[in-house]
């Protein structure tokens, strides 16, 4: 592969795990623990061990949360979304390396902050 690699970005959630409690924004929040149930099989699915595909070791959870069109919620919402998705990837792998908040904008440093004050890191346990 040229010495290159993929990072998988848990971007959207598929139908059947959106809150139905957020049935009128837009775009319409994820359920945590239903994406998180997506997110665990998608690891499994690019773990290495399926059909000869190369393994994913790197993951993101969700796109530009301070951007409305791509998140909704609030901030206190993502940290959740995030923390539960990152912790089902690494229920696979404790190895695997997520990112995220993938941010745009000069609200990127605003989220950064808040994300380096509440010290938001995922054990890798």
């Amino acid at each position: 592969a040229q010495g290159l690699s993929v990072i998988a970005m848990i971007v959207n959630a598929p139908s059947w795990a959106l809150d139905p409690a957020t049935a009128g924004a837009t775009p319409t929040l994820p359920d945590p623990q239903k994406l998180a149930a997506f997110a665990t099989a998608a690891a499994l699915r690019y773990s290495g061990s399926f059909g000869g595909l190369p393994p994913v070791t790197s993951w993101e959870v969700w796109n530009e949360p301070n951007l409305g069109v791509f998140w909704s919620g609030t901030r206190e919402e993502y940290f959740r979304l995030y923390d539960v998705t990152a912790r089902a990837v690494r229920s696979v792998n404790p190895d695997l390396r997520i990112g995220g908040p993938a941010s745009a904008a000069g609200a990127w440093f605003s989220l950064l902050g808040a994300c380096l004050a509440r010290r938001r890191r995922i054990s890798r346990r």
